[in-house]
């Protein structure tokens, strides 16, 4: 008479598989979970992004100190001045609280359409060569790569004060 013996190794192969796979699906729940984490996040600056007066607040702050920072990195390379001085003195335009000497000047029809037409060549325009290449440049720049706005804005910001 033959015994058989029963023995677990047949349910062993059969439980590998079923084991890898429900490891998997926990795996799947964690990125899930992630997942989730990440969109409540997004959903939670959805008012920040879209509130219009903020964000072109922001936007043009960010613009703003971007292109005064790169201007006065290019303008001291190419005119180099003392920069401490310049600071205690000089406001915004370069008007300080002592001397109101500087001033927006009025400008003409020719000058305004010059600037709406063409914004780099209008900083050409007021400014000598060596000043209004740099200014130019990233005028241009502004214009080409971010759909003529922001171009249009620092130009008149350069001709127009």
């Amino acid at each position: 008479m033959v015994k058989e013996h029963f023995s677990l190794d047949i349910f062993q192969e059969l439980l590998d598989p079923i084991i890898a796979i429900g490891k998997g699906f926990l795996q799947i729940f964690d990125v899930i979970v992630k997942l989730a984490e990440v969109l409540a996040k997004a959903l939670a600056m959805i008012p920040i992004i879209f509130d219009p007066p903020r964000l072109i607040d922001d936007i043009m702050y960010g613009v703003t100190y971007g292109i005064n920072t790169v201007m006065s990195g290019a303008m001291g390379s190419v005119d180099p001045q003392n920069p401490t001085e310049e600071k205690q003195t000089s406001g915004p335009f370069g008007v300080n609280k002592i001397d109101k000497s500087t001033v927006c000047i009025s400008p003409s029809l020719s000058v305004i359409l010059l600037l709406i037409l063409c914004p780099p060549l209008s900083i050409f325009y007021k400014y000598s060569f060596i000043k209004a290449l740099i200014p130019s440049i990233i005028c241009g720049v502004l214009c080409v790569k971010l759909y003529y706005f922001p171009g249009l804005l620092f130009a008149a910001l350069m001709v127009l004060c």
